[in-house]
């Protein structure tokens, strides 16, 4: 029997309330601690070299997160690309993950979503990584967005889904570390594959980083 769409939220929606209920009455999750600190991860990448931003106050305050990394990085030509990356050793309310939608589309862009794509990692622990592609504009200015969640051993790019595994992984495996990554740069119409191209080819040098060195 398929079921229509209402019923599949309200499923849901018991789903969530139920494992609420658990999580509430069941010994605290335990706290999975990085490897090591973001702020030592390589400030060069494939060619790229980065520069320190340190996230305002206003962010962290906003996210809770554990670490908090913002860099911008530039390649020989003097191409730039903004990274984002933060850490949640557990996630709780009002110390979780958001979704990067949520913050551009405050900020009137209007937003595309380009769909989810695999990369394929260079780590034998994590050897992919699902992504999404979202293209953001506004005043005539188009930047292009990839980023993805982790929750524990899995990636997802839908905050939906986090959300569901975070709660089961809460209840089941008593641990729900988050980490989150987003790369973005400011596209042109004609450059835009190439862009897209390279700017990929750095997510997946940096999450093989992240994989291979810092990532529990």
């Amino acid at each position: 029997m398929k079921l229509t769409k209402n019923a599949a939220i309200y499923i849901t929606w018991f789903i969530l309330a139920f494992a609420a209920i658990c999580i509430y009455f069941a010994p605290r999750v335990t706290p999975v601690l990085l490897k090591k600190h973001l702020g030592y991860f390589p400030f060069e990448i494939g060619g790229w070299k980065g520069v320190e931003k340190p996230a305002s106050d206003y962010m962290a305050a906003a996210l809770g997160a554990d670490y908090i990394l913002v860099r911008e990085y530039y390649g020989a030509s003097g191409e730039k690309l903004e990274v984002y990356m933060s850490y949640f050793a557990y996630t709780k309310e009002k110390k979780t993950p958001h979704a990067p939608q949520l913050c551009w589309v405050g900020s009137g862009w209007a937003l595309k979503d380009l769909g989810e794509e695999t990369l394929a990692l260079e780590s034998e622990k994590c050897p992919s990584a699902a992504v999404r592609k979202i293209l953001a504009e506004k005043d005539g200015e188009r930047i292009l967005l990839i980023y993805t969640y982790k929750i524990n051993e899995r990636y997802e790019t839908d905050l939906l889904n986090f959300r569901i595994w975070n709660v089961l992984d809460s209840i089941f495996k008593r641990k729900n570390s988050a980490f989150t990554i987003q790369v973005s740069s400011q596209v042109g119409g004609q450059d835009f594959d190439k862009k897209e191209a390279r700017m990929k080819d750095f997510l997946s040098k940096v999450l093989s980083a992240a994989e291979n060195d810092f990532l529990p």
